[in-house]
């Protein structure tokens, strides 16, 4: 892929030397050719690519940066049912006993974390059909978790 095939980077985590001038106009301070914008895995910045000069610096998903400590409540499993009993075992980190009691009571909180543990989460529960809710409103969807986890491979 080449790198003008990535979208625009997030001028917000380029370094001071942009406020300075450098390349803000978009033209190369070496050679004056235009420069492009290059995000790939964590780098990010932009390329000039008649010369080769380039401002790069590491570029980090939002999921990667969010702080919020976040609750996934279990709102929903068949205590019946083996596959959620297991399922809410593995999530919680607990043995099939455990997690048969944790379903009968009224919304247990199953994890409480940052954005990046929730991704695998979310999907082992959406997996087994287990219905959750996650507080405060998570505000990531499936593809920027897929984005986030591509680029922090």
């Amino acid at each position: 892929m080449e790198p003008t095939d990535y979208p625009q980077p997030s001028f917000t985590t380029i370094p001071a030397v942009l406020e300075e001038g450098w390349g803000t106009d978009g033209q190369c301070p070496v050679c004056g050719g235009q420069l492009k914008p290059y995000v790939q895995g964590r780098v990010q910045g932009m390329v000039c690519p008649g010369c080769g000069w380039n401002l790069l610096t590491t570029f980090f998903p939002p999921i990667q940066l969010d702080t919020t400590p976040y609750k996934v409540v279990l709102t929903g499993a068949d205590v019946t049912n083996r596959d959620h009993i297991r399922g809410i075992a593995n999530v919680v980190g607990c043995n099939f006993l455990q997690a048969r009691r944790m379903i009968q009571q009224v919304e247990p909180i199953l994890f409480e974390g940052r954005a990046p543990a929730i991704v695998e989460i979310r999907r082992r529960l959406s997996q087994l059909s287990i219905q959750y809710r996650i507080d405060p409103e998570y505000p990531y969807t499936e593809e920027d978790e897929a984005k986030a986890i591509s680029i922090c491979r």
